[in-house]
């Protein structure tokens, strides 16, 4: 008699979870804010129509998340490759890891191709039109935007402008660099899964599946900063992963850690945030390691926590030399202490522009200390922050110079006004939570956006495939409300967060460790995303290269201890 079927690693199918009523009751709360706000506008009024909303999203979301688990049973093991059986006839070996590397390589630039004839020669939006601008015509180089980015535009343009007398030159070959640079993160990231125990064709699927979506489709193309740090994200998400599945059980290889260093490095200099995610990476392996010891797994334990210890100290030593010695040696703008206030900016600008016959004399000199009040009637957007950051509305120097009085007023008003405050918070964030397909706002969408400066830097489009343009740009990229059924679930800026949610909450429930570390990153960047100057698509981003990767761990986490590309996956 055959042996049954294994079970997918795990544990038992449960109807009923503690941990899922939670939640689920998280989610149901969470939907119907943002829907109440979005159409209202404020949190006043809410009544007996929000808590029922909230009952039955949380009743649905419940079902939703028992039904995935069932799901996720019944299909895991058919997604990880089987070990080679010695009691039957050798197999003939599989790919080897190059091989495996260029299959991925390759899928990877072919699903990329529509895109790339839809946007020809590139696409410029957001912040580069002012990267360049700046650039061209003022030599200024703001780390405000990552520098080696703006760098290695300006350089692809000028190239361009040098050798075929066109700025389009410039602009194709820049994002010919992009695609190749995505398809050789995505193909690390592929090879990693297939390493882990998922069956190749599954991991070139997931991978597929990634790319195909249209915000995917769209940045890939893109020459703002999430373009690159998007698939960088991605694989420094599953380079920490593997090393976190081997922490304490033996030393890392140090070949593979020196590898995992420089990604890190580029991370961080392409993003900000990836600072913070690096950091919070090795306090996670630091509890990893103190774990091992009381395990009594002195040895493994003490050499990881060394060499991991070396690690991050090179690491933050040469990134902080790179953006403070070399950066103010090159005559580099600081980033402006504003960015990472928009959220206490626009709440206590929305006190002042709702409430000002309100507040005291004391309380409004306060808020003039940093804040040139005459310009808030023009300048406050409720959805995005940076009018009022701009440095002749914010006094930067006042706030360097006095940070204590400055948060001061912010709790005194936050006591005064919780509403306004909590309004505030979601006229900057409700879009990553609203579920609804009609959110849309100036700030959120794409633009048509040319470089801007010398007019040898211009640039214009020369779509090869308009239709497909139309598409991306029209109904993804602004009203993010298509007329196909499922294709426009797809285009909502919440996908990102209710996605990650669903597979989050597997991965509690499942208690994979691994997996729950990355977890833990991927809220703390999403965290970093809830104090951002505006709700966009493009944030959103790096979470949708992210998803692929905490599947693949939370499917194959058991499986990935044994350290070698399987030969017999398929």
């Amino acid at each position: 008699m055959s042996d049954p079927k294994p079970k997918a690693a795990g544990g038992s199918i449960t109807i009923f979870s503690p941990l899922y009523l939670v939640l689920a009751l998280l989610m149901g709360f969470t939907a119907s804010a943002a829907s109440w706000f979005t159409e209202h506008l404020t949190m006043a009024g809410m009544g007996l129509d929000f808590i029922l909303s909230a009952l039955l999203r949380f009743a649905a979301a419940y079902i939703l998340l028992v039904l995935f688990d069932i799901l996720f049973e019944s299909v895991c093991p058919y997604l990880l490759s089987k070990p080679a059986d010695p009691s039957k006839k050798a197999r003939k070996p599989g790919l080897s890891a190059g091989k495996t590397f260029a299959v991925f390589f390759a899928v990877s630039l072919l699903a990329f191709i529509p895109a790339f004839l839809a946007l020809f020669p590139g696409y410029t939006a957001y912040d580069t039109p002012m990267q360049m601008e700046q650039f061209f015509t003022q030599g200024i180089l703001n780390a405000t935007q990552p520098v080696p980015l703006t760098l290695l535009f300006a350089g692809c343009l000028r190239l361009g402008v040098l050798l075929f007398h066109s700025a389009n030159a410039g602009l194709l070959l820049h994002t010919i660099l992009q695609l190749l640079f995505t398809a050789t993160c995505l193909s690390c990231v592929g090879c990693l899964f297939v390493r882990w125990g998922l069956k190749r064709r599954l991991a070139i699927i997931l991978i597929l599946l990634l790319e195909a979506l249209p915000f995917v489709q769209i940045f890939a193309l893109t020459t703002a900063k999430d373009g690159f740090f998007s698939p960088l994200f991605a694989l420094w998400l599953a380079l920490t992963a593997d090393l976190f599945l081997e922490a304490g059980k033996q030393a890392p290889d140090m070949k593979r850690l020196v590898c995992y260093g420089l990604v890190s490095l580029t991370m961080i200099l392409t993003r900000p945030q990836g600072k913070y995610l690096f950091i919070a990476a090795f306090l996670l392996w630091l509890l990893t390691f103190l774990a091992r010891f009381r395990m009594g797994i002195i040895q493994a334990a003490r050499e990881g926590l060394i060499r991991f210890s070396a690690l991050a100290a090179g690491v933050l030593l040469i990134s902080a030399l790179i953006t403070g010695t070399l950066y103010r040696a090159a005559g580099v703008y600081p980033a402006s202490p504003g960015e990472m206030l928009s959220v206490p900016i626009q709440q206590m600008t929305r006190v002042v522009a709702l409430r000002e016959s309100e507040l005291t004399a004391n309380e409004l000199a306060a808020y003039d200390a940093y804040f040139d009040r005459s310009k808030v009637a023009t300048n406050y957007i409720p959805q995005i922050s940076d009018l009022m950051k701009m440095s002749q509305v914010f006094n930067k120097a006042a706030f360097s110079e006095n940070k204590k009085d400055f948060f001061l007023l912010w709790l005194k008003l936050f006591k005064k006004y919780p509403l306004e405050y909590a309004d505030a918070f979601l006229y900057l964030t409700d879009g990553y939570f609203y579920q609804g397909l009609g959110y849309s706002h100036a700030w959120a969408g794409l633009a048509d956006e040319f470089v801007p400066g010398p007019a040898e830097y211009a640039t214009h489009a020369v779509s090869l495939f308009p239709a497909y343009r139309g598409f991306l740009l029209e109904n993804v990229g602004k009203t993010f409300a298509v007329k196909v059924p499922v294709v426009r679930r797809l285009c909502t800026i919440s996908l990102p967060f209710w996605v990650l949610a669903a597979v989050g909450s597997l991965v509690l429930k499942k208690k994979r460790q691994a997996a729950a570390g990355i977890l833990m990153l991927l809220i703390l960047y999403f965290g970093t995303l809830l104090l951002g100057p505006v709700c966009t698509v493009r944030y959103t981003i790096p979470l949708l290269y992210a998803i692929p990767v905490l599947i693949a761990l939370l499917a194959t986490e058991r499986e990935a201890g044994k350290r070698h590309m399987r030969p017999d996956a398929e």
